[in-house]
């Protein structure tokens, strides 16, 4: 009888190897917020291959239609915040309450904002998205690492040379046994790129 158990098991073990999907990439996000998003965008945008791995739906907590107002960062109207800024203005245009010029403060529904990323990412060429996928493990793989996630009810792996943590409690850190660096206070010398924008570095951002 134990025999036939540990024979069962095997085979089991062996069909669950066959049917697993191992994806390799270059860069692996992990993260269920507009932060995530946007660097996978970038990622991908930048010739590499690269994996969004979504906790739930797309952007579960921007579906509402609560009105947002963003009034930092009006003079930096290149990079993804200029391109996500310019879709906006083009959705509100002309609309009661939208001040759609350069400096205006960007007024916008959180949903519509959701709908705009998502067109953005469907329309962005070597990005992979993975919705309803839960991270279960972390683990360095050489000079990589190796993720497990749940997803249509089995576990499947994913292989990737550089891993990207933007969950909200550094949840991917403290899977992995690391901790966080403490902040950094930036002042007048702050490097300005064009590549990405935070949403507010003060009056001098």
């Amino acid at each position: 009888m134990k025999k036939l158990f540990t024979l069962i098991l095997a085979l089991l073990l062996n069909t669950y190897a066959i049917f697993a999907e191992t994806i390799k990439t270059d860069v692996l996000v992990i993260g269920n917020g507009a932060s995530a998003v946007t660097a996978a965008i970038q990622s991908s945008r930048s010739k590499l291959k690269t994996v969004l791995l979504v906790k739930g739906d797309w952007l579960q907590s921007m579906q509402g239609k609560e009105m947002v107002t963003i009034a930092a960062n009006n003079k930096l109207p290149s990079g993804f915040w200029g391109e996500f800024r310019k879709q906006v203005n083009h959705l509100y245009k002309g609309m009661p309450g939208h001040d759609t010029t350069n400096f205006a403060p960007l007024k916008f529904e959180s949903f519509a904002a959701a709908g705009i990323l998502k067109q953005i990412a469907d329309t962005t060429k070597l990005l992979t998205i993975k919705l309803n996928a839960a991270f279960a493990t972390v683990e360095k793989d050489g000079t990589g690492w190796k993720v497990t996630y749940s997803h249509n009810g089995r576990v499947d792996n994913i292989k990737a040379k550089t891993l990207i943590d933007a969950t909200q409690g550094a949840e991917v850190v403290g899977a992995a046994g690391a901790t966080l660096p403490p902040p950094v206070t930036y002042a007048d010398n702050l490097y300005r790129t064009s590549i990405a924008t935070a949403d507010d570095l003060g009056a001098g951002a």
